[in-house]
C-alpha cells in the first residue's frame, strides 16, 4: 500500500460511516409483514447516527491527512466509533430476539411477526467494517514504507 494507500484506507472508513448513518435511517424493526416499522432514529439508532458522524470525519481526517502520528490516533478513534456502532446494533438485535421469543411464548393468541429491519443488519455490518478497516488504517500508518503523500 505504497503512496495512496492510507488515503484509500481512509476513504473506506469514511464510506463506511456513511452506510452507518443511512442504516441509521432505515428501520430497525418490522411488524405486520412491514406494515409497521420502527426507524433507528427512534432508538438507539441516534447513538449510532452520531458514532458514524464523528466516524466520518475522522475517518475524512484519515485520508486528508498529512501526519503519520495524526493517522495513527484517529484511525484509533475510528475504531472505538465503529466497535461501539457494532455494539449497539448487536445489543439491539439481540434483545429483538429476546422479544420475539418472549412475545410467542407469552401471547400465543397474536403473533406480531416482529422482525429485524434491514437499517439495523446494515449498521451492524458497517460498524464492524469501520472497525475492520481502521485496524488497517493504524497498521499502515506505522509502517514507515508507507509514503503519505503532500
Amino acid at each position: 500500500m505504497r503512496g495512496r494507500g492510507l488515503r484509500v484506507v481512509g476513504f473506506l472508513m469514511a464510506g463506511a460511516a456513511l452506510l452507518a448513518v443511512i442504516g441509521s435511517f432505515l428501520p430497525w424493526a418490522e411488524a405486520l409483514g412491514g406494515l409497521v416499522q420502527k426507524n433507528g432514529t427512534e432508538g438507539d439508532g441516534a447513538i449510532t447516527l452520531i458514532l458514524a458522524l464523528i466516524g466520518g470525519g475522522l475517518s475524512l481526517a484519515v485520508a486528508l491527512g498529512r501526519r503519520r502520528r495524526t493517522a495513527i490516533w484517529t484511525g484509533l478513534g475510528v475504531f472505538a466509533c465503529g466497535s461501539l456502532i457494532a455494539a449497539v446494533a448487536a445489543y439491539d438485535l439481540a434483545d429483538l430476539n429476546h422479544i420475539i421469543e418472549e412475545t410467542s411464548r407469552e401471547e400465543n393468541l397474536f403473533d406480531p411477526g416482529l422482525s429485524a429491519g434491514t437499517g439495523l443488519y446494515l449498521t451492524l455490518v458497517a460498524g464492524i467494517a469501520m472497525a475492520l478497516i481502521s485496524i488497517v488504517a493504524v497498521l499502515t500508518a506505522r509502517d514507515k514504507s508507507v509514503t503519505i503523500q503532500q
